[in-house]
């Protein structure tokens, strides 16, 4: 956890240096993916929402619109809580329910995938095929199609679950 604080603050701090060292990363992980034979794919926000389809970048003496537009042979994806972003086409987001019931509706008229925490998976919700995103945290349309729901389980305990329930999060079965 020190090392992703520790990196934040870099992005917002010395964002040049910070996106360096993310190029170099992004490097070392396509070679040892193509040394291994697998596919180079790759999630920026963990445990943040950072925009990185708006960060130009530098390298090489030549200016980027993003980090998508450096690596454009290779894919991203993330989850967001917010809606309506653009995003080039090797970046994939699915967005991520949170109880606001609004922005799902938004999102429901749009091809994006939704993430939705369930008590227990249902076969489809709000005419939408449920697929269990418990398998893979992997966020492709090559893995989910689109229109999907991406059903999570919720796992804790049983006061949690109806906390998660009275708070809207998690989705009653």
């Amino acid at each position: 956890m020190k090392s992703r604080v520790r990196k934040t603050k870099m992005l917002f701090e010395n964002r040049s240096e910070f996106m360096q060292l993310l190029i170099k990363d992004i490097n070392k992980g396509i070679n040892y993916s193509l040394k291994r034979g697998f596919i180079p794919t790759f999630r920026l926000n963990a445990y943040s929402d950072i925009k990185y389809e708006n960060i130009k970048i530098i390298h090489n003496d030549i200016e980027y619109n993003n980090i998508f537009e450096l690596f454009s042979d290779y894919k991203f994806y993330d989850y967001t809580k917010l809606t309506n972003r653009k995003t080039p086409d090797n970046y994939e987001l699915t967005y991520s329910y949170y109880g606001n019931k609004k922005a799902f509706k938004n999102t429901l008229n749009t091809n994006q995938n939704i993430a939705v925490v369930f008590e227990k998976l249902p076969k489809k919700y709000n005419n939408r095929i449920v697929i269990d995103g418990d398998k893979t945290d992997l966020r492709l349309k090559d893995n989910d199609g689109i229109n999907s729901i991406v059903g999570l389980k919720f796992k804790g305990s049983k006061k949690a679950l109806q906390d998660g329930i009275n708070e809207g999060f998690v989705i009653q079965s």
